[in-house]
């Protein structure tokens, strides 16, 4: 609004066209207007969705394709446990695309299994007979083992209530065995102080303990992997082997204990040892995750467990039959849901886990897009004037058209009305002014020039009339 109450829509450094030289003005000049301004406003607006959608799927393809790393509490060293780890981080760094697996050393298997307990380590090893972590599920069954009692041929011993009294080898390299066949004793009601057991180290030739009566009898406890590939009974035709009898009570009596099957001539094919499969006490050993591991992580580990298998197994002694978890929900470790998924071939692809995800999410988004329309409307974009604003200016020139008494009076007011004119039509090129209300900018303007064409003719016929009367 000009200081004398008109209304301008020049932008900054337009002069005012009150000059006679301004009315030949090229109309045809490109302007800064409303309509310039919105479509910057618009261009802008476009460039920064475009970046924002950038930005976001960038994201979300760094979120999907970044290496997440997880860790694995592998026990000490050097350990079978440690060895096992070692080779399935190589393959889940050559078979994984968004998983790296690294590998934490502990002093003993026990402060291994405790780490992984605290939340420490997203993978871990635990046999069953030590305390599974209430956090612990299931990935792959890596490794049996069994107790196997050995005596003399011909030796009267057949089960263990036959040990009392006797001096007894216990030959094993396996942490805690010990104390978990004198659970087993304690379970078949036999007394642990009536036996006399010795620890002797797990490569032990089994020929060299009976000699010299040294000892009645023997209890072996190894992985099966261990027994059938060490050939350390083979030529042994002076020993008998047998099973711990009663599994399937054991297995209820004693936590985490299993019935484990000794395959015929799995000990040795020369002599034949056993002759018959064995039903005896052992354990198992799982590699386990966290129960709050993604479930497809955990399918994609499974995966290359189990498709790698013949490639993990350590120097034939050690995970050489790796297989799928039970998946019932009785299990002892029950399984976790990602192997479940792998082993009933139901892994979901990107757009089967997340389409839900996409259905909301393509619903947000186009309420946003809807409510930043809205706002872009109301807020950012200039809206133009309608024609009906000139409305006060031109009835303010029609008032002093009928007031005027000279030419000079109406040549200013006409003057006037056509820099509003000129004002409407170069809004309406740029934009500064809307279409809307124009008919009726146009009545008023046609009614103010027609009022400035009448008033003239009545200054120019007033002097006529006045020699008319003096005459």
């Amino acid at each position: 609004m000009e200081p004398d109450g008109k209304i301008s829509l020049l932008r900054h450094g337009q002069s005012e066209p009150d000059e006679a030289g301004d009315e030949g003005e090229d109309l045809t000049q490109p302007g800064r207007g409303v309509r310039a301004q919105n479509r910057r406003q618009k261009l802008f607006f476009l460039l920064g969705t475009i970046f924002l959608t950038i930005l976001i799927a960038g994201g979300v393809r760094y979120y999907r394709h970044a290496a997440r790393p997880i860790q694995i509490a592998a026990g000490p060293a050097g350990s079978l446990e440690y060895r096992f780890a070692e080779k399935f981080a190589e393959l889940v760094k050559t078979n994984a695309t968004d998983v790296r697996l690294s590998i934490i050393a502990d002093e003993s298997s026990a402060a291994a299994t405790s780490r992984f307990g605290r939340g420490d380590a997203d993978l871990g090893f635990v046999r069953t007979d030590q305390k599974v972590p209430g956090s612990a599920r299931a990935l792959a069954l890596i490794e049996h083992f069994a107790f196997l009692l050995i005596v003399p041929k011909g030796s009267k011993v057949a089960n263990l209530g036959d040990l009392r009294g006797k001096k007894v080898a216990f030959v094993t390299s396996e942490g805690g065995a010990e104390a978990l066949f004198r659970s087993i004793l304690t379970a078949s009601q036999v007394e642990p102080d009536r036996i006399t057991l010795q620890p002797m180290p797990g490569d032990t030739a089994i020929d060299s303990l009976f000699g010299r009566d040294q000892f009645q009898a023997a209890i072996v406890f190894a992985s099966l992997s261990a027994l059938a590939e060490t050939k350390r009974f083979e030529r042994q035709t002076k020993i008998e082997v047998k099973a711990i009898e009663g599994s399937k009570a054991l297995e209820r009596k004693v936590a985490g204990t299993t019935s484990e099957t000794i395959q015929a001539g799995l000990l040795s094919t020369n002599p034949k040892i056993p002759d018959d499969d064995l039903e005896t006490v052992g354990v198992q050993e799982f590699i386990t995750v966290r129960r709050r591991l993604s479930s497809t992580i955990v399918a994609e580990l499974a995966g290359i467990l189990l498709e790698n298998k013949t490639a993990l197994g350590i120097d034939n002694s050690f995970a050489t039959r790796i297989e799928p978890p039970d998946t019932d929900k009785d299990a002892f470790i029950v399984a976790h849901q990602g192997v479940s998924d792998y082993t009933d071939n139901e892994v979901k692809s990107f757009l089967d886990r997340y389409s839900d995800l996409f259905y909301i999410g393509t619903s947000v988004l186009g309420i946003l897009g809807s409510l930043s329309a809205a706002i872009y409307t109301a807020v950012t974009r200039v809206k133009p004037l309608e024609p009906a604003q000139y409305a006060d200016q031109v009835l303010e020139i029609n008032d002093r058209v009928a007031t005027a008494t000279t030419s000079l009076d109406l040549d200013e007011a006409e003057r006037e009305l056509d820099i509003v004119l000129r004002q409407v039509l170069i809004g309406l090129k740029h934009g500064n002014v809307s279409t809307r209300g124009l008919d009726g900018f146009r009545l008023a303007y046609e009614h103010a020039h027609t009022a400035i064409a009448a008033r003239r003719q009545r200054i120019a016929e007033r002097p006529v009339i006045s020699r008319v009367s003096e005459a």
